[in-house]
């Protein structure tokens, strides 16, 4: 954090509106490498968009002392749901269910 910003390190193109909306246009980076494997965040992205549940994802690469980089991903919720939402677990496991890739996120 710095001066209340969160600087992700990937983020090329942004326009900042007269109203205080973000829009964020393109990314400098959207692969990971995870332990030398290489990981598209976009891929990951489309997987858990086709959550019945998910309506927004974002995933972006976070440091991580072992590995070098981990996949960790942001969801925004469909409105208008019944009973409770998804754990974090639930998540993953069904993001894993694709590409038998291991598709991790962070809570």
């Amino acid at each position: 954090m710095d001066h209340g910003w969160f600087y992700t390190g990937d983020v090329d193109v942004g326009v900042m509106h007269p109203d205080g909306y973000l829009e964020i246009k393109d990314r400098s980076k959207d692969l990971i490498i995870s332990g030398g494997e290489n990981i598209s965040s976009v891929h990951v992205e489309s997987i858990m968009y086709g959550h019945p549940v998910v309506n927004e994802a974002a995933v972006v690469a976070r440091p991580d002392e072992y590995w070098g980089e981990t996949p960790c991903a942001s969801v925004g919720l469909k409105e208008g749901l019944v009973g409770p939402p998804p754990t974090v677990a639930e998540v993953i496991a069904w993001c894993q269910g694709f590409d038998g890739e291991d598709t991790e996120v962070c809570a």
